[in-house]
């Protein structure tokens, strides 16, 4: 009972010294009485924090010096540690490359016309003058653009690649052996080639060549196909030289050739259609936004907005099954959504429409509402 009595004595002496703990910290919590605003003192306290501040960004400047230095430092050292097996690497790589373009010139020159094993020669020897002239025009790019930056600037125009000797040997390959087993990929190179130096009526060429064979030869620059109609497609009969991996890209670039070049849009149009029959590709979704694109600058605004919505929801499907991003032409075809939903006139008579774009968006997504992108359309719209 004693044992009892004390315990709760002690409970008892606790729960006072508790809530007298209580009432003292309340009364140190409750606002203090207003009272004289002391001027000195609050421009002291001021003094103080911008002093702080200043300490702090100094402590931060200090911080990132160090930071950048150690960086600098890590560079030099890795640098000076693998520069030279680099430098050694590239040397010893340009002595074989040249060793093996000598032999193969000799072998071309001793055998010409060996249909087993000549083709094959010279497409091994354009691709090492591919390398080559590749290499040749980044060493003079670079040294260019460090003399730029130096006391006496050059006033020659900077270099440009110059891949003539592989687009003459693969013009070569291909009139001299037009059932070499690597058909196509000469003519995607010989087209890549020609196009990387600006050459892009013979690109195209070359590239029409590879899919469009039973037709290419009645499209010689500058002649091209016909189309006055927004529904004609000269391209619809196109059978390619032989099924390739090339042939995706190669409807590409022609598509870019066109998109680039003045009163090409309907070509430009039919060439990104035929890319769309590969879905696989990685140029599906670059074709797709160029064939909005070509819609939209045709004013056939419909069209664009069918084919952007298309871009969004490819986008969104490939990246709801892990990829990590659908497509990055994403937020350009969310944005081009709303630039054709509020374009004025979409009947084409030069008098803006009765219907509005907000009107028009909410037809066409009209049972879509919940779908994940509809929302940021008519919020762009809205933006817009």
């Amino acid at each position: 009972m004693r044992r009892h009595a004390v315990a709760i004595g002690a409970l008892a002496l606790s729960g006072s010294l508790l809530a007298s703990s209580i009432t003292e910290r309340r009364a140190l919590a409750a606002p203090l009485p207003p009272g004289p605003i002391d001027a000195r003192a609050l421009d002291e306290m001021t003094r103080d924090v911008q002093h702080f501040a200043e300490i702090v960004q100094d402590y931060r400047s200090t911080a990132r010096m160090i930071v950048k230095r150690a960086y600098s430092d890590k560079a030099k050292q890795i640098s000076s540690k693998y520069d030279p097996q680099i430098a050694f690497n590239d040397k010893e790589a340009k002595e074989r490359r040249k060793d093996a373009i000598a032999m193969f010139e000799n072998f071309l020159h001793h055998y010409p016309n060996d249909k087993r094993w000549t083709p094959d020669a010279m497409f091994r020897l354009a691709e090492l003058y591919y390398e080559k002239s590749a290499e040749e025009f980044l060493d003079s790019d670079e040294a260019y653009k460090k003399a730029i930056d130096s006391p006496n600037p050059p006033t020659t125009p900077p270099p440009r690649v110059d891949y003539t000797p592989t687009i003459a040997l693969y013009k070569r390959l291909l009139t001299e052996f037009p059932n070499y087993r690597l058909l196509d990929a000469a003519y995607y190179l010989l087209g890549f080639c020609l196009g990387e130096m600006g050459q892009e009526p013979q690109a195209r060429q070359a590239m029409l060549a590879l899919v469009c064979a039973n037709n290419s030869s009645r499209w010689n620059p500058p002649d091209l196909p016909k189309t006055d109609k927004p529904d004609d497609d000269p391209y619809l009969d196109c059978k390619p030289v032989k099924e390739s991996k090339f042939i995706p890209e190669a409807w590409t670039r022609i598509g870019e050739f066109h998109f680039d070049s003045p009163n090409e849009l309907r070509l430009a149009i039919a060439a990104f259609k035929r890319v769309l029959e590969f879905k696989d590709s990685p140029y599906y979704d670059r074709a797709l936004y160029k064939l909005a694109w070509s819609y939209y600058r045709d004013n056939r605004f419909p069209d664009a907005v069918r084919q952007f919505d298309n871009l969004v929801i490819y986008a969104d499907k490939r990246k709801a099954a892990g990829q990590k991003v659908g497509s990055d032409l994403r937020p350009e075809a969310i944005q081009y959504l709303g630039v054709s939903f509020s374009e004025p006139d979409w009947d084409g008579d030069t008098v803006p429409d009765g219907e509005s774009g907000l009107q028009r968006a909410s037809t066409f997504y009209k049972g879509r509402e919940d779908e994940p992108h509809v929302r940021e359309v008519f919020q762009r719209l809205g933006d817009i």
